[in-house]
């Protein structure tokens, strides 16, 4: 049996709000420089959530659990992201432009050619985090499963170790390349393996106390980072990618202990304001099409401008945002009911299948 772990509500609130900050970012808002924080959000809740699951079936037999694990994320992911290529590569064609590297984005690896080349195929530039949280699946499970709960801490706490300082040697190694540094799976990892921590140990009697440590930890390590680089390259990683190599496990630090805070409250306290306010439905709904949104929104925007620039609309910016926004919900609505669905059913029908086969 290929256990699930319980659904908290307010965490999809968490994603919603994570990819409405995107969104904020690349619709260049006034006020919304750091909304690049939203992808190292994303890892934190990602590697908590995974871990959770994974932990669970540790009691399944080694085929089950990798077999079981492997299929549900690919029923999650490969349907809607492949959709996309598709589209994106179709107006490449239709439009005459270039499809260099795309075979980077086929196998899942584009995030290294983006951090090389800073440019994309078409409209792809957003799908380096994918490839990295792709990435990290096929890892994850192994680590998980081979490696005993007495050593894991230990193992979690050198991997975020090894993860930040790398971004310094990255740095160092590709000539200040500052994009790079911030798009690899090694980079990458301790954001991820954070909120993995918290998953190990949500449930440990020093749980808390570890928590608000981690999270006075990080504002702290970000208040020197930002006495360091200046306040004007804090907004932008670029600025700092080399300089400052421990800001990104700051925020990570930050936002696991936040979504560890978020979940315990979720379970004893659901009436604290701060679970109700991630439970709303707007959130919640947001959270559930954030995939789509996710992926869908810079053509979207595209779109919007588009339309923006053919009528020689000459109002506010903030009626473009609002009609990229609109779209972007449009489609990713229908993406998810008409489309993503379908193969989140076929995980539902995997899973009975594979229950039905335990012995009774």
């Amino acid at each position: 049996m290929f256990y699930t772990m319980k659904h908290v509500t307010s965490l999809d609130g968490v994603r919603g709000l994570a990819v409405l900050v995107v969104m904020l970012f690349h619709a260049k808002v006034s006020g919304f420089s750091l909304g690049w924080a939203g992808v190292p959000l994303f890892f934190c809740l990602s590697g908590f959530l995974i871990t959770s699951i994974l932990m669970e079936n540790k009691r399944s037999s080694f085929a089950d659990y990798i077999k079981t694990f492997l299929i549900n994320r690919s029923l999650r992911i490969f349907p809607l992201f492949y959709a996309y290529l598709l589209v994106n590569f179709l107006l490449l064609i239709a439009t005459g432009k270039p499809t260099d590297g795309y075979v980077w984005f086929i196998t899942y690896l584009q995030n290294y050619y983006i951090g090389y080349h800073i440019t994309t195929p078409g409209i792809l530039g957003h799908t380096w985090s994918l490839a990295v949280e792709e990435q990290f699946y096929w890892i994850w499970p192994l680590v998980i499963f081979f490696i005993s709960r007495r050593y894991m801490s230990a193992l979690f706490i050198t991997l975020i170790i090894v993860s930040s300082v790398s971004r310094y040697f990255i740095f160092d190694f590709t000539n200040g390349n500052p994009y790079i540094v911030n798009v690899t799976l090694i980079s990458c990892t301790d954001m991820l393996v954070l909120g993995a921590i918290f998953s190990k140990i949500k449930n440990d009697t020093h749980a808390t106390a570890i928590g608000f440590i981690t999270f006075i930890a990080g504002v702290l390590l970000i208040l020197r980072g930002i006495n360091y680089v200046g306040m004007d390259s804090f907004w932008n990683p670029v600025d700092w990618a080399g300089k400052c190599w421990y800001m990104f496990t700051a925020f990570g630090m930050i936002f696991s202990s936040s979504i560890f805070f978020l979940y315990k409250w979720s379970i004893n306290k659901p009436n604290k304001a701060i679970v109700k306010i991630f439970s709303s439905k707007p959130l919640v709904f947001t959270g559930k099409i954030s995939y789509g949104l996710y992926m869908w929104h810079l053509l979207c925007f595209s779109v919007a401008n588009k339309i923006y620039s053919t009528l020689n609309f000459t109002q506010s910016k903030i009626y473009l945002i609002l009609l990229g926004f609109v779209i972007s919900y449009i489609v990713s609505t229908i993406s998810y009911y008409a489309y993503e669905v379908h193969f989140l059913k076929l995980k539902k029908h995997a899973r009975k299948i594979s229950e039905s086969k335990v012995p009774a």
